[in-house]
């Protein structure tokens, strides 16, 4: 479908409003009272961040949602110089029991200064921004406008929350896209109807300013709107299953987020969550990913622990090698290392007969083994 023709058929759903281009800026302020439900999830209360700021935070610290800031603009083009600007600038924030959603829409250009002024107003009451893509994007375009228009802002000090990078390490693989509305529609339950793709935003906004005519950009602004509120639940949602893996809407998000927290260094709740992958055991595949993730996290703290799951797992050659390596250098037992290191070389020779594999690494790896036990068995048989 052509722009023109999805502009036309949204302004049909949106609804003819007045023209307006007298005012400089408008603020659209929205009140959402406890219980909040977007899809399946519902938010009864305020709360405290104390998983979420592990992955997201350099100091780590336990933060109280109140405190965060949740923002998001719309802009008159994808780049981050200087030409585009942040015509839509949401906040969302928690207070008295409720999320307030509180819009500045830019209504001319020479406006910008002015609204910038009352937006840096309430950017300055805060320690703590969460956006999806802000540090990526949204938070460039902002510094730049202040800076062109002589500002003075704490933006960039803020401590940022940037909720793209832990939603990707924990949904990608499961949902193939880690978009904001596809995590909406896969994770939350909800679909959004009559939305504005965002590819038409920046041209409704031309359109407004040649027309003077806001019956399109409504859409814009409720488009905006669901961003901000999609954050606070994705906030929430996240910092859960950090801590409580069996609220995971499926074991591939929970292997997903164990991996994740494992390549952070978070080890405590990565166990968990590998812990409970094992224990669910619904899907063998991603039961045996589990058991090598959670014994190669072991291995640095619990070798031990490590090699009874190796033992478990002993059918697969990373098992086979870790546990040579285990008897070998830990238990000295040089004559199970060696046994264990033939059998190794002979899954090594069925796996290259039946599946052509390209083990060569591994073979010669374990020959190198077998050849230094031969050496140390002998050494021992002398003495």
């Amino acid at each position: 479908m052509k722009i023109e023709d999805q502009l036309n058929r949204l302004s049909k759903k949106v609804g003819r409003g007045k023209p307006d281009i007298d005012s400089t800026f408008k603020i659209y302020e929205n009140r959402h009272p406890f219980p909040l439900t977007l899809g399946k999830y519902t938010l009864n209360a305020t709360f405290q961040l104390e998983e979420i700021t592990k992955i997201t935070l350099p100091e780590n610290p336990a933060i109280d949602i109140k405190d965060v800031l949740f923002f998001d603009t719309e802009t008159t083009g994808l780049s981050s110089g200087t030409g585009t600007i942040p015509f839509l600038i949401g906040f969302g924030y928690f207070i008295n029991e409720s999320f307030i959603t509180k819009q500045f829409f830019l209504k001319s250009p020479s406006a910008e200064y002015a609204m910038l002024e009352e937006v840096n107003k309430i950017i300055n009451k805060y320690d703590y921004i969460a956006s999806y893509n802000g540090k990526g994007f949204d938070t460039h375009i902002l510094e730049s406008r202040f800076i062109l228009n002589r500002i003075s802002s704490r933006l960039a000090e803020l401590n940022h929350i940037d909720l793209l990078y832990p939603c990707r390490a924990f949904f990608r693989r499961y949902l193939g896209s880690a978009s904001l509305q596809n995590i909406e529609r896969g994770i939350l339950n909800y679909t959004r109807h009559d939305d504005i793709p965002g590819a038409l935003i920046p041209y409704v906004y031309f359109d407004f300013l040649k027309s003077g005519n806001d019956e399109k950009i409504h859409a814009v602004i409720e488009h905006n709107r669901l961003d901000i509120l999609s954050l606070a639940f994705i906030i929430k949602l996240l910092n859960t299953l950090m801590k409580n893996p069996s609220e995971s809407p499926h074991e591939l998000v929970s292997l997903s987020a164990a991996n994740y927290l494992k390549n952070k260094r978070i080890s405590g709740e990565a166990k968990i969550h590998f812990e409970n992958i094992i224990q669910r055991g619904n899907n063998d595949t991603l039961r045996k990913e589990a058991k090598k993730s959670l014994s190669m996290l072991l291995k640095r703290e619990d070798i031990h622990k490590a090699s009874l799951l190796w033992e478990e797992e002993k059918d697969e050659l990373y098992a086979i090698i870790e546990l040579a390596k285990y008897h070998e250098h830990k238990t000295k037992r040089i004559d199970v290392a060696l046994e264990i290191t033939n059998e190794g070389l002979d899954k090594c020779r069925l796996m290259r007969e039946l599946e052509n594999n390209n083990l060569k690494h591994l073979y010669d790896e374990l020959e190198k083994r077998k050849r230094r036990l031969l050496r140390k068995l002998k050494r021992n048989t002398k003495t």
